[in-house]
């Protein structure tokens, strides 16, 4: 059995937006961080879904990376809007939208490194 580090990549994904749809549900998210400050941690957390999709997924699934990150900042979004005290803010979704082409892009780039475990080759 070889190791296969894209399972991991995937799962850690998962294991992301499952903790962030449980911590967003928390009294204690609202107004855990104050604007400006706020498009950053939204910036920082989808960059690293992206990457993650990107590695997990494979460049040749880079629409299904796409869909899935931007289709989860969405659902981030709205459904701050059943929360108390929170509220969607499109902006904050542009910072989600950003941060999934800075992190694709930047996951390739990771992807052509010869012999690195992320090749697929």
């Amino acid at each position: 059995m070889s190791f296969k580090p894209h399972a991991l990549f995937l799962a850690a994904a998962l294991l992301l937006m499952a903790v962030l749809s449980w911590f967003n549900g928390q009294p204690v998210a609202a107004g855990l961080v104050r604007a400006p400050w706020d498009l950053l941690a939204h910036f920082a957390v989808f960059f690293v879904l992206a990457v993650l999709l990107l590695w997990g997924l494979g460049p040749q699934r880079l629409w299904l990376v796409v869909l899935l990150a931007i289709a989860y900042a969405a659902f981030d979004e709205l459904r701050q809007l059943t929360l108390p005290g929170r509220h969607a803010e499109w902006m904050d979704f542009a910072a989600d939208v950003l941060a999934v082409a800075a992190g694709i892009a930047i996951g390739f780039r990771f992807l052509r490194f010869p012999g690195s475990c992320l090749n697929r080759n």
